[in-house]
Formats: C-alpha cells, sequence, structure tokens
C-alpha cells in the first residue's frame, strides 16, 4: 500500500525507495526461506538505482544499500559480489565521514565476515584487529587545548 500512496506526496521517492529497502530487509529475516534472498536482492537493487538517482554516490542512504546488498549475496555464498558491495560502502564511508567513523568500522567488520566466508582467515583476522582499534578509540575521550 506505502507503494502506492508514496508517489503522490512530496518527498515520495525517498520514502518508496526507503519502502523498497525495508521491504528487502523483511525477506532477509525470512532465513532458509528458499528464494527469499533473490528477492531481497530484487527490492534492494531497486532502493540503491532510486538512492543513486535521488542523491548521487556519495550519499550514506547509497552506502547502506551497498551494505545490505552484500549481506544478501553473502547469504547466498556469492562472496565476490558481496565483497564488491560491501567494498563500495566502505569507500563511500571513508570518503563521506573520514576513516575512524563508526560507520566506516561497521563496513570492516562486514568485510571482515566475507573474507572469513572465503576462507581467508588472516584477511579478516587483520580487518578485525582494525575494527577493535577503532571502537577503542571511540571509547577514549579527548581533551580540547584552548
Amino acid at each position: 500500500k506505502s507503494l502506492a500512496i508514496f508517489p503522490n506526496v512530496r518527498g515520495g521517492e525517498q520514502q518508496v525507495a526507503a519502502t523498497y529497502n525495508n521491504m528487502a530487509n523483511v525477506y532477509m529475516r525470512m532465513r532458509g526461506k528458499q528464494g527469499k534472498y533473490e528477492m531481497a536482492l530484487e527490492l534492494y537493487a531497486k532502493s540503491l538505482a532510486m538512492r543513486i538517482k535521488l542523491y548521487g554516490e556519495d550519499h550514506p542512504d547509497v552506502a547502506s544499500a551497498y551494505n545490505n546488498m552484500a549481506a544478501a549475496y553473502g547469504e547466498q555464498g556469492k562472496n565476490e559480489e558481496a565483497l564488491e558491495m560491501v567494498s563500495k560502502s566502505l569507500d563511500i564511508r571513508i570518503r563521506l565521514y573520514g576513516p575512524d567513523h563508526a560507520s566506516v568500522t561497521e563496513s570492516y567488520n562486514n568485510m571482515a565476515v566475507v573474507y572469513e566466508m572465503q576462507g581467508k582467515s588472516k584477511d579478516a583476522s587483520e580487518l578485525l584487529g582494525k575494527v577493535e582499534l577503532l571502537k577503542q578509540l571511540e571509547r577514549s575521550f579527548t581533551l580540547d587545548d584552548s
């Protein structure tokens, strides 16, 4: 019903893109159901295309869409595709936030998951070490000199 209503309201395209993403998230949570990951990928792809059209490549919602597609590919064992998507998400997040942001940490973590699924335990461990370091930095308090 949302998809029928949103195109007719101001800002509706953003809502349609979010609705596609949210519908795909529902399919992703139906683990073990045949064909649900393919449906999730279709919906994520629609959301991604709309978000790129609306915002351009360098936007947090675009990075999130790539991240979600990586998860769907990973659940299907399509590790090369998952790595490609999580790499795009990571690149966008680094450009937007810099290398030490929590969103970047999330992307490193997800990339480590893909490496682990590929049997690249050494690469996964290196990234997880970076993730832990970044999480420690997030917890530390810094003082400004003035």
